[in-house]
């Protein structure tokens, strides 16, 4: 089943050619030069060989011309670009009816001819995908603290490399009356020498070594509908983000979504769950879970990352028994932690489920994006 169809043109014939203006006008030359009468029989004789040739040459170009094809074609129609137009005409917020949506995406229908039901899908505001944008360029080495934001503690600490980051994203987030009355203060720092405590919130910033600072942010009044979005979908819209740009950027057909919800077929083994951010190129299928917490705490069921497993092989087993032809790449989007590591993570997912899960952070979004579009 091929989703993107491939160019289409028609056949054309042009009735006289570059090859036939040029041998008429050889022709034209020698005969003008022959018939002048100013030139001896030897070379008379030798203007009788070169239109002879000439008659051989346009014999010769005549059957050329029989196989060549001249193909004026005209490309097919984006239909991305068209999944992309309707995808955009939505309001901000969620799509609980996506048939219009469905229709128009060559990606939605075939998973919907693959026995897959998308119920729903989630449009981030320019706003949020800014925002989104913001927090991945200043401080996207430490972006738990865009979830410290949103969090119930009103101060928290910040090491200083992620100062200046920080200070940045909370003027941004100040100037759209988001989260008001933010500050980054010098907490208190610690000398190598034993006993020596500095309180700085009435001293001087520079009474410690720079290696031993220690600054805290004082959260201000942050507005409900940011809540949740700091508190994790910031990581959905960034990601969802540089999939559209570095495509864009590539001049690369794709369709990209964020948040759609679907169910199973009962007779395929049948569940639900929502992809955070499914990206489209060519036959390359990418489905992104993005977890700005913990992966591999168990405390209220199965791990964030036993879940994306056990997701992801569900529904490529949908995707391999109704033989979806596109290439499928599952992944996982996390905060890295010194508490879970790398290889944790990784044997977490590959003890949960048989489909394969890569892993990605936020600094390595891109870099896979690009993979993918070198694969398309």
């Amino acid at each position: 089943m091929t989703l993107l169809p491939p160019a289409t043109g028609t056949a054309h014939a042009s009735p006289r050619s570059g090859a036939d203006d040029l041998v008429a006008s050889l022709t034209d030359i020698v005969r003008s030069a022959r018939d002048a009468g100013t030139h001896g029989p030897a070379v008379v004789a030798s203007f009788d060989h070169v239109e002879t040739a000439i008659i051989e040459l346009q014999h010769a170009l005549a059957e050329l011309q029989l196989l060549v094809v001249l193909d004026r074609a005209t490309p097919a129609p984006d239909p991305t670009a068209a999944a992309r137009a309707v995808w955009d005409s939505f309001p901000a917020g969620r799509v609980g009816d996506p048939a219009a949506l469905v229709k128009a995406s060559p990606t939605l229908s075939a998973m919907t001819q693959a026995a897959v039901t998308v119920r729903s899908a989630d449009i981030f505001t320019p706003e949020q995908f800014e925002l989104a944008r913001v927090i991945g360029a200043e401080i996207s080495g430490h972006p738990q603290y865009a979830q410290a934001l949103a969090g119930k503690h009103p101060t928290f600490r910040v090491t200083p490399k992620a100062v200046a980051g920080m200070q940045r994203v909370l003027a941004w987030l100040d100037a759209r009356g988001i989260l008001t009355g933010s500050s980054v203060e010098f907490s208190f720092s610690h000398q190598d020498k034993p006993g020596t405590t500095w309180n700085t919130l009435t001293g001087k910033p520079g009474s410690a070594p720079e290696k031993a600072r220690i600054f805290r942010v004082v959260a201000g009044t942050l507005r409900e509908d940011y809540r949740a979005f700091l508190g994790g979908h910031w990581l959905t819209a960034y990601a969802a983000w540089i999939a559209a740009d570095q495509f864009e950027r590539l001049g690369t057909p794709h369709e990209v979504y964020t948040n759609v919800a679907y169910d199973l077929p009962a007779d395929l083994g049948g569940g639900h769950s929502d992809i955070d951010v499914l990206v489209r190129a060519g036959d390359l299928l990418l489905c992104i879970e993005a977890k700005s917490g913990p992966v591999l705490v168990t405390r209220n069921g199965p791990s964030a990352a036993r879940k994306t497993a056990q997701s992801a092989a569900r529904l490529e087993k949908v995707f391999a028994r109704m033989d979806l032809d596109v290439q499928r790449s599952y992944q996982l989007l996390y905060i890295e932690r010194s508490d879970e590591t790398r290889d944790q993570i990784a044997r977490a997912l590959s003890e949960s489920g048989e489909t394969p899960v890569g892993l990605m952070t936020p600094d390595s979004i891109r870099v896979a994006i690009q993979e993918l579009a070198h694969r398309a």
